[in-house]
């Protein structure tokens, strides 16, 4: 299970904004990109200093 090993778990909570709701952004957050058979993506932006995930695109 990919979701697992973002998040320690099975499940986690999400909640969709607009690219402009992202205020005071610091620094570059590291990315990654999953792309399922039909060509749909996901990418996960994470902290380069904790490894959280801070936001995810798709």
């Amino acid at each position: 299970m990919p979701y697992r090993r973002c998040t320690g778990s099975a499940f986690s909570y999400r909640a969709i904004y607009a690219d402009s709701a992202l205020l005071n952004q610091k620094g570059e957050p590291r990315s990654w990109r999953r792309t399922d058979s039909s060509g749909q993506w996901l990418e996960q932006h994470f902290c380069t200093t904790c490894g959280s995930v801070v936001f995810m695109r798709a």
